[in-house]
């Protein structure tokens, strides 16, 4: 998996750039000719955004975790549908389980 440091080598130029460039930060002053320089080197490594270093240093990880006492409720499957449309929309990622996969939920009694 390609990092930002094989992209800014292979383009020749800093890791804050490429950060800057990819991220599409305002604060990215570099020439066009370096933009698609960092864009071409990025596309031909196969470089892909490592989502977990952003979550640390941004201090969010923009993931929304949802727990349904029965996912095949129609009320639930509605309202875990709604979630991840809204989540989509605003570049959020969520996840959905029922009480099978948490395993500190509580269960009901037998009888």
């Amino acid at each position: 998996m390609a990092t930002l440091s094989d992209v800014a080598a292979r383009a020749g130029v800093s890791i804050s750039a490429v950060s800057r460039v990819l991220s599409d930060a305002p604060s990215a002053r570099v020439s066009a000719a370096t933009r698609q320089r960092i864009h071409e080197s990025a596309r031909e490594l196969g470089y892909r955004p490592n989502f977990a270093a952003r979550a640390l240093k941004s201090a969010r990880t923009n993931v929304i975790g949802l727990v349904v006492p029965d996912v095949t409720n129609a009320i639930f499957a509605e309202l875990m549908r709604g979630v991840e449309e809204a989540a989509l929309e605003r570049g959020t990622w969520s996840s959905s389980r029922g009480p099978r996969a948490c395993p500190t939920a509580r269960r009901p009694s037998p009888g």
